[in-house]
Protein backbone atom coordinates (compact mmCIF):
# COMPACT_ATOMS: atom_id res chain seq x y z
CA UNK A 1 0.00 0.00 0.00
CA UNK A 2 2.72 2.18 0.83
CA UNK A 3 4.34 1.83 -2.03
CA UNK A 4 1.39 2.17 -4.44
CA UNK A 5 0.90 5.46 -2.28
CA UNK A 6 4.30 6.82 -3.55
CA UNK A 7 3.77 5.74 -6.74
CA UNK A 8 0.84 7.95 -7.02
CA UNK A 9 2.24 10.90 -4.91
CA UNK A 10 5.48 10.85 -8.11
CA UNK A 11 2.78 10.47 -10.79
CA UNK A 12 0.97 13.49 -9.04
CA UNK A 13 4.01 15.47 -8.62
CA UNK A 14 5.17 14.33 -12.23
CA UNK A 15 1.77 15.37 -13.51
CA UNK A 16 1.72 19.10 -11.64
CA UNK A 17 5.74 19.16 -12.64
CA UNK A 18 4.02 18.77 -16.01
CA UNK A 19 1.52 21.24 -16.27
CA UNK A 20 3.65 23.89 -14.58
CA UNK A 21 5.69 23.23 -17.60
CA UNK A 22 3.20 23.51 -20.10
CA UNK A 23 2.35 27.13 -17.61
CA UNK A 24 5.55 28.56 -18.48
CA UNK A 25 6.81 28.01 -21.71
CA UNK A 26 3.00 29.12 -22.46
CA UNK A 27 4.12 32.25 -20.47
CA UNK A 28 7.46 32.23 -22.39
CA UNK A 29 5.73 32.64 -25.43
CA UNK A 30 3.35 35.62 -24.58
CA UNK A 31 7.12 37.43 -23.15
CA UNK A 32 8.47 36.09 -26.76
CA UNK A 33 5.77 37.24 -28.59
CA UNK A 34 5.46 41.01 -26.32
CA UNK A 35 9.13 41.46 -26.54
CA UNK A 36 9.16 40.49 -30.42
CA UNK A 37 5.92 42.69 -30.86
CA UNK A 38 8.29 45.50 -29.15
CA UNK A 39 11.45 45.10 -30.77
CA UNK A 40 9.83 44.83 -34.47
CA UNK A 41 7.60 48.60 -33.47
CA UNK A 42 11.23 50.07 -32.41
CA UNK A 43 12.66 48.79 -35.66
CA UNK A 44 9.73 49.79 -37.59
CA UNK A 45 9.50 53.64 -36.33
CA UNK A 46 13.56 53.77 -37.02
CA UNK A 47 13.34 53.15 -40.15
CA UNK A 48 10.49 54.79 -40.95
CA UNK A 49 12.30 58.09 -38.94
CA UNK A 50 16.03 57.85 -40.65
CA UNK A 51 14.54 56.61 -44.30
CA UNK A 52 13.39 58.84 -46.69
CA UNK A 53 10.49 58.02 -49.07
CA UNK A 54 11.09 58.26 -52.87
CA UNK A 55 8.85 61.65 -52.78
CA UNK A 56 11.06 62.99 -50.13
CA UNK A 57 14.65 62.35 -51.82
CA UNK A 58 13.33 63.93 -55.19
CA UNK A 59 12.52 66.73 -53.45
CA UNK A 60 15.23 66.61 -51.68
CA UNK A 61 17.31 66.20 -54.93
CA UNK A 62 15.31 69.17 -56.65
CA UNK A 63 15.87 71.66 -53.75
CA UNK A 64 19.66 71.05 -53.74
CA UNK A 65 19.58 71.66 -57.62
CA UNK A 66 17.85 75.08 -57.39
CA UNK A 67 19.80 76.09 -54.25
CA UNK A 68 23.37 75.18 -55.91
CA UNK A 69 24.59 72.87 -53.26
CA UNK A 70 27.85 71.25 -53.11
CA UNK A 71 26.37 67.76 -53.29
CA UNK A 72 27.50 65.15 -56.63
CA UNK A 73 23.95 64.97 -57.77
CA UNK A 74 23.97 68.92 -58.49
CA UNK A 75 27.26 68.37 -60.53
CA UNK A 76 26.29 65.69 -62.18
CA UNK A 77 23.24 67.47 -63.33
CA UNK A 78 24.92 70.57 -64.16
CA UNK A 79 27.73 68.50 -66.52
CA UNK A 80 24.40 66.86 -68.27
CA UNK A 81 23.10 70.11 -68.94
CA UNK A 82 26.19 71.46 -70.45
CA UNK A 83 27.07 68.27 -72.32
CA UNK A 84 23.33 68.15 -74.02
CA UNK A 85 23.58 71.80 -75.18
CA UNK A 86 23.82 72.03 -79.01
CA UNK A 87 26.06 75.25 -78.52
CA UNK A 88 28.49 72.83 -76.50
CA UNK A 89 28.95 69.76 -78.90
CA UNK A 90 29.53 72.21 -81.80
CA UNK A 91 32.53 73.95 -80.04
CA UNK A 92 33.61 70.48 -78.72
CA UNK A 93 33.34 69.19 -82.92
CA UNK A 94 34.83 72.45 -84.35
CA UNK A 95 37.87 71.85 -81.76
CA UNK A 96 37.50 68.12 -82.81
CA UNK A 97 37.95 69.37 -86.40
CA UNK A 98 40.85 71.74 -85.78
CA UNK A 99 43.11 69.34 -83.98
CA UNK A 100 42.44 66.62 -86.39
CA UNK A 101 43.27 68.75 -89.70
Amino acid sequence: MKEKSKINDQNHTLSKNGLRNIDDSEKYNKFNSIINFKINHILRFNLIVHNSTVEEYNIKVINDIIYNENKKIVSKFKDHLIYNDPAEFLRRYKFLNEILK
